[in-house]
């Protein structure tokens, strides 16, 4: 019986694990197809507010880009809407 029991245990290890695994890939899809809002730190909005009043549209949309994993468009978009 303690078979079945640890058999058990390990089952449901390697499913949350494989649930883990799944979740990290669904996330990183939704910021490549953009279905995923862009969520910056405020300190980071604030960099980018500066960036594009210095007018530095071109390394605001990169620092977005590396932040988020955002589009190129996305990122632009999201400068824009600043």
């Amino acid at each position: 019986m303690e078979t079945f029991g640890l058999l058990g245990f390990l089952l449901a290890v390697l499913a949350f694990i494989q649930i883990t695994i799944m979740n990290r890939k669904i996330k990183d899809l939704e910021k490549r197809i953009g279905s995923c809002p862009i969520e910056l730190s405020t300190e980071e909005q604030q960099h980018v507010k500066e960036l594009k009043m210095q007018k530095q549209t071109v390394q605001a949309v990169k620092f977005v880009r590396e932040k988020s994993g955002a589009s190129l468009i996305e990122a632009k978009q999201y400068v824009d809407s600043l």
